[in-house]
Order: C-alpha cells, then structure tokens, then sequence
C-alpha cells in the first residue's frame, strides 16, 4: 500500500506506480484533490478513485464524480463505508468491467491524505483488510 500526504506526491504516485483504488482526501497541503483528481484521470482515465471531504459544498459531489471519481464521502466517514465503496470497486474489477491490477486477488491502495493519524488509520485498517500490497508496488521514492 502506498500513502501520499500531499497532491504533488500523489500524482508522483500514481504516475509510476499501478494501483487500483485511490483514496484521495480533497484538501491537501499543496493543491487541491480535484486537481489531483483531473491530473491522474488524464494519465490513467480508468482510475478508480474514492475521495473524502470535511467539506460540505453545494454541488460539490455532484462535481467531483462529474470528474471521474466513484464516490464521495464526507468525513467524519465511517471507515465500513469506506470498505465497502472500495469492495465495490475490487468487485466491478473482479467481474471483469475494470481490470485488476497483475490479476491479484488482493487490491492495491493509494491512500492520499494530509493529516498523519487518519492517514495512519486507514492505512492500518485497510491492511488489516488484506490491502496490503507493497511488494507489487515500484516507487522512485519512499512516501510515509
């Protein structure tokens, strides 16, 4: 698995590495998640991309899956929810609409989140999930 806490890491990621769901938080410290949401769709189109947001804005999940994301959620979000978009995400895959990565059973996970401790926390419960792919995973750089 592979965790990003800012947007220009997140692209990075997702440009030189395979994955196939990315949790992406919408407020980061350098560029906002729709940006990076817009940059990784024009290079991986097919991306599958859960966002999450503390913010509540008028039109604003309508327009982020306008762009390309699967889903929306607002935080606080409860991490089952989260489980479950992204099984929902694995199952499509599994079902041959999307194509899984290497043809693994198990997911790989970008997880791009500014805030350390919920970074932290997805990051474990998703492991404890079977997510935890790091060893298919080629990164030019280590990323906490």
């Amino acid at each position: 698995m592979l965790t990003a806490k800012t947007g220009s890491e997140a692209v990075e990621l997702a440009r030189n590495n395979e994955f196939d769901v990315m949790v992406l938080d919408l407020r980061l410290p350098d560029m906002d998640g729709i940006s990076v949401l817009e940059t990784v769709k024009k290079f991986k189109p097919a991306s599958s991309i859960v966002t999450v947001t503390g913010y509540c804005l008028d039109g604003l999940i309508n327009d982020i899956v306008d762009k390309g994301a699967y889903t929306c959620l607002l935080k606080p979000f409860d991490i089952e929810i989260l489980l479950r978009e992204i099984n929902n995400l694995i199952n499509k895959k599994d079902s041959g609409k999307i194509s899984l990565q290497d043809n693994a059973k198990v997911a790989s996970i970008l997880v791009v989140e500014d805030d350390g401790g919920t970074r932290e926390t997805v990051k474990e419960v998703l492991a404890e999930e079977g997510y935890n792919v790091r060893r298919r995973l080629r990164c030019r750089r280590p990323w906490n």
